[in-house]
């Protein structure tokens, strides 16, 4: 029977940082802080580094977690080589923690890079807008994502309809409302309930009527009832 070589033996590769990231993504959600933390080390003593892909899912994890100056710190340490990825998940994260300046300037550095914006990015860029009440740079983020051909995908579309609502522009949420193709509960709601908050009540019990009675939800009744 022949003896297995030695080097054979010892051949099994160690594994690379990317082989961390359905771990981080596993542990997202689920407010495991502890636990992410202890993978985070485990990482660093084998000497591995993230990279923009691991590091997108342990921006995330830690954001879910959390732990939001952890995801800053994270990305900071791998911003100059980040990807499409690695910004939304950074500007998701500061977004949902209302740091909304933050999540714009992370945007600007993006577009600076060159590192082109998706479907993922503009509806949480259009998040922070409405946060500042920032109606002119809204518009531009607008104008990026028409000319990246996604202004009429389904989530950037309801996201620019509440955007122009927050920022009290009924006139420019209609007029993308009446151009989507398709439409779902949230960009129904999102014009209804900004009606009913500048008092234009004949106007969103006319848009609830239209809408599709399999659409309204427990969010379409209570806005109209409240008003």
């Amino acid at each position: 029977m022949a003896l297995l070589h030695p080097l054979r033996v010892q051949s099994t590769p160690s594994p690379s940082s990317s082989s961390y990231a359905p771990i981080f993504q596993f542990l997202t959600g689920l407010n495991l802080l502890k636990l992410g933390q202890q993978v985070h080390a485990h990482l660093i003593l084998r000497g591995l580094n993230p990279n923009s892909f691991l590091g997108s899912k342990m921006v995330a994890m830690y954001a879910s977690s959390g732990d939001i100056d952890s995801a800053i710190v994270l990305f900071d340490c791998i911003r100059r080589n980040a990807s499409t990825l690695l910004y939304n998940s950074i500007i998701r994260a500061c977004s949902l923690y209302c740091l909304s300046e933050r999540s714009v300037g992370i945007y600007l550095e993006m577009n600076s890079a060159g590192v082109p914006g998706d479907y993922f990015t503009f509806p949480f860029v259009l998040k922070s807008c409405a946060g500042l009440c920032n109606l002119g740079f809204g518009k531009s983020v607008h104008g990026k994502g028409l000319r990246s051909g996604l202004e009429f995908d389904f989530y950037v579309a309801t996201s620019l309809i509440d955007f122009y609502v927050k920022c009290g522009e009924l006139r420019d949420a209609h007029k993308l409302f009446d151009q989507m193709p398709v439409r779902d509960v949230s960009s129904w709601n999102a014009l209804i309930s900004g009606h009913m908050k500048n008092g234009m009540v004949h106007l969103a019990e006319d848009l609830f009527s239209r809408m599709p009675n399999n659409n309204k939800n427990i969010v379409s009744w209570t806005t109209m009832i409240s008003g």
